[in-house]
């Protein structure tokens, strides 16, 4: 529970940091990834999306921190890159 009680006056103060600087918090591009199946931040719920997968800075990462489906991007990009670069040169 206290690690929700830091999260939530966390958020009050970056509202209030975005108050006194009249910066508008897109609340659109913001959503929660809850991690091992923690579901209980219900006062943040109500603004933010939840996510089950999340790409930040081109790492893709799910609720498990498991980073399988980045790696699988990561293999599929480099063989389509490989194939294309045997197409362009002809080889074979």
């Amino acid at each position: 529970m206290v690690d929700l009680e830091n999260l939530q006056s966390n958020l009050n103060r970056l509202v209030e940091w975005s108050h006194t600087w009249q910066l508008k918090i897109s609340y659109t591009k913001c959503s929660l990834l809850y991690i091992n199946g923690m579901t209980d931040a219900h006062n943040v719920d109500m603004l933010l999306s939840t996510l089950n997968l999340v790409n930040h800075l081109g790492i893709i990462a799910d609720d498990e921190l498991r980073f399988s489906k980045h790696f699988g991007n990561t293999v599929a990009r480099v063989y389509r890159a490989e194939n294309n670069r045997i197409e362009i040169s002809g080889e074979a």
